[in-house]
């Protein structure tokens, strides 16, 4: 990419913070602003196509979207320049699962339209010597309070069938974390003992190389 060329997407990005942080738009407004902003960042083809048969599975009389996969693996450095030691996630049981539905929510809650409004929520976790590996489910019909905000309605929609096709796969933990002293940290990695988990999102780009997830089909 040239500097043109990253002159144009950089102004492509302004515009579209511009259009979803519009502090004077109504209902009708915030999604005309929204299919602009998604216009701009992901072309005219950015509300996906129907899935294909088979992408979504029935599960106790719902229909939705079946997500496992690792959160995070320890020993392995991530581009956030951390490392998970073994143990790390050893509270989850305690915090994050002791909540009736712990939330997946989209981009750590700074998402401008979903914000805080769960995609999902979580099934089951398992705290392996690979990592922590989750199974969580994406209802097919969002929780009554997105229903109730039309552009965020749109966005979840969106969300949701980007996860359908694949081109939304990445998981990440949200939480606080207490790390070991390290004096060389400008030259070498953050290792994290103890992370106290929040909540777990899907992203576009995970900071963990091994958090993606897949979709059951089936």
């Amino acid at each position: 990419m040239d500097v043109k060329e990253l002159s144009a997407a950089l102004a492509k990005v302004i515009l579209a913070e511009h259009y979803l942080n519009d502090p004077y738009a109504d209902e009708v407004r915030k999604e005309e602003n929204l299919r602009k902003a998604e216009n701009l960042l992901y072309g005219p083809s950015a509300i996906p196509p129907a899935p294909e048969p088979g992408a979504e599975i029935e599960r106790n009389g719902e229909w939705g979207i079946y997500l496992y996969g690792y959160v995070a693996t320890y020993n392995l450095p991530d581009s956030d320049r951390q490392i998970f030691l073994p143990g790390s996630f050893s509270t989850i049981g305690a915090t994050y699962f002791a909540q009736d539905r712990p939330p997946i929510l989209s981009m750590h809650g700074k998402d401008p339209l979903l914000k805080d409004h769960p995609l999902g929520y979580a099934l089951a976790y398992d705290d392996d010597d690979k990592g922590l590996y989750l199974s969580a489910w994406i209802p097919r019909m969002p929780d009554a309070s997105i229903q109730e905000d039309k552009a965020a309605l749109h966005r979840w929609a969106v969300i949701y069938n980007f996860i359908l096709r694949g081109s939304l796969r990445g998981f990440s933990v949200g939480g606080n974390y207490h790390s070991e002293p390290n004096p060389d940290y400008l030259y070498d990695r953050r290792k994290i003992r103890q992370w106290t988990v929040s909540e777990i999102s899907v992203v576009w780009n995970p900071s963990q190389p091994l958090a993606v997830f897949r979709c059951k089909r089936t």
